[in-house]
């Protein structure tokens, strides 16, 4: 059976393991070199990705804008308009036939 003390050194070795590993991660150079370079690409990435999205909102903004002439929509109320009118005809000939057999 572990005892409490054992599991307590084992935990202080496992942290102190992990924080030697973390100190190592900062320290040492990544592809992009040093922390200071890792940082400056990190801002310049943010820089981008905030220009993408309000290039993108303001997209969003116009096509809204559009509303009616949007070909997406267009195509759907097309195809709903089609479904609607096939389904009238079938409503109204069977009506009809109801009427002409009780004549």
């Amino acid at each position: 059976m572990i005892s409490i003390d054992q599991k307590l050194a084992e935990s202080a070795i496992s942290l102190k393991e992990a924080q030697k590993g973390r100190e190592e991660t900062v320290s040492s150079p990544s592809k992009f070199g040093t922390v200071a370079n890792v940082q400056d690409e990190r801002a310049k990435l943010l820089k981008t990705l905030r220009e993408v999205n309000e290039t993108a909102s303001g997209l969003k903004s116009e096509l809204a804008a559009f509303g009616a002439a949007d070909p997406v929509k267009y195509e759907r109320k097309k195809d709903a308009v089609k479904v609607a009118k096939e389904a009238a005809q079938r409503w109204t000939g069977e009506l009809c036939g109801m009427s002409m057999r009780r004549s």
